[in-house]
């Protein structure tokens, strides 16, 4: 076999084979997914970071006031189980006593620690179904948050 054709069958070779993709190219995990992981120094990272914190507050902020007008709507047709916790509630937050009723003591709530947290908010609002929804709006806003940050992390959108 001669030199020139193993020029031509290299070429040949060269030509079936599927191109490397540039380093340049950002592909899935490109440049953005750097930049919202952290990555990167000087303006642009900080303004990416800027750019993060103002995506989680749009992300918090849509989700309180969507949560805050479920709330709103529901928050007369609560049913008799939510009225037995938020007994409790009352009870824990204003009297400081464990139980539904005020003279005995009991140990029927399905979730003291839901007890507890509203207890802690009716402490302050003075009304145990608007620490109910006092919670439900930070609940609804905290996981908007939390989710974004994993889709970003991820290098997804935030937004669908």
């Amino acid at each position: 076999m001669h030199v020139a054709d193993l020029g031509e069958q290299n070429t040949e070779a060269a030509q079936r084979a599927p191109r490397p993709r540039s380093r340049r190219t950002p592909g899935r995990r490109g440049r953005t997914a750097r930049r919202r992981r952290g990555g990167g120094t000087g303006i642009a990272a900080g303004s990416s970071r800027a750019a993060d914190r103002r995506a989680d507050v749009l992300l918090a902020l849509a989700a309180s006031i969507l949560s805050a007008l479920v709330f709103l709507a529901c928050h007369r047709a609560l049913i008799d189980d939510s009225y037995i916790t938020l007994g409790f509630v009352r009870d824990v937050a204003l009297r400081g006593h464990w139980g539904l009723i005020s003279s005995r003591v009991s140990n029927t709530a399905t979730s003291p620690l839901n007890v507890l947290v509203l207890a802690a908010i009716t402490l302050v609002v003075r009304n145990p179904v608007v620490a109910t929804g006092v919670a439900q709006v930070t609940a609804a806003g905290g996981t908007a948050v939390l989710l974004g940050r994993a889709l970003a992390a991820r290098g997804l959108p935030r937004w669908p």
